[in-house]
């Protein structure tokens, strides 16, 4: 059963969940160096604070689970409970960075079908949010994959989302973005071995839209011009 907001069941649920906060924050402060306690009270520290919807303090916890270098289940419960939740997309796109941030710095061999799949995420999130940062975690991710053996769904995934976005602005007449976007998707063309298959265009086909995508943004910067 739902519970009515501003009822007396709400206020007292607020309640417990307040001091349920108060108590983890306590045991985190008394056992810092302790993995195995402090893998259990943050994300429960995490979790109530999304259920108060208290997104600063939220993050607080994210940015402090870093600096005590969780382990990497630990920033990975953290981020399915930020995706899960209704928080703000920057909180869940920080939750998910971290825990990325932990699989490259803190693992010896990468498993790159798991990076691959919070990438996803990552940039599923910023893509709602923030186009540019979406953007330049493409780049990002373009700069990795010589190193990794990428899976080629993935990679289909990354290049037929980056042309679809392109697609969107080129129709909602945003020429110079839409053209920004086509590159994003034609950066990643050489790892991608089958266009077809990602977008249901070959890679000629791509550069000939590209090619229109361009002459109507020079012909929309001239009209300007005069």
């Amino acid at each position: 059963m739902l519970i009515e907001e501003g009822s007396a069941e709400a206020s007292r649920r607020k309640e417990l969940l307040t001091k349920n906060v108060d108590d983890l924050q306590r045991c985190n402060h008394l056992h810092q160096d302790g993995p195995a306690i402090t893998g259990v009270v943050i994300p429960l520290e995490f979790e109530s604070l999304l259920l108060l919807r208290h997104w600063d303090k939220a993050m607080g916890v994210i940015q402090r689970a870093a600096k005590q270098d969780c382990a990497l289940k630990t920033l990975e419960r953290l981020a399915r409970l930020a995706v899960r939740s209704h928080c703000p997309t920057a909180l869940q796109s920080e939750a998910v960075k971290t825990a990325l941030e932990a699989m490259i710095s803190n693992t010896t061999e990468l498993d790159v079908q798991k990076f691959a799949a919070w990438f996803r995420v990552l940039l599923e999130t910023s893509l709602v949010s923030n186009k540019e940062q979406a953007r330049g975690f493409f780049g990002q991710v373009r700069d990795m994959i010589p190193s990794l053996s990428y899976p080629v769904s993935e990679l289909h995934w990354l290049v037929s989302t980056a042309w679809n976005v392109s697609v969107e602005l080129w129709s909602a007449g945003a020429m110079a973005e839409a053209c920004t976007w086509a590159e994003v998707a034609l950066g990643l063309l050489p790892f991608a071995s089958d266009t077809a298959a990602a977008i249901g265009m070959g890679e000629k086909q791509i550069r000939e839209a590209y090619s229109k995508m361009l002459a109507e943004r020079d012909e929309e910067i001239a009209m300007e011009i005069t």
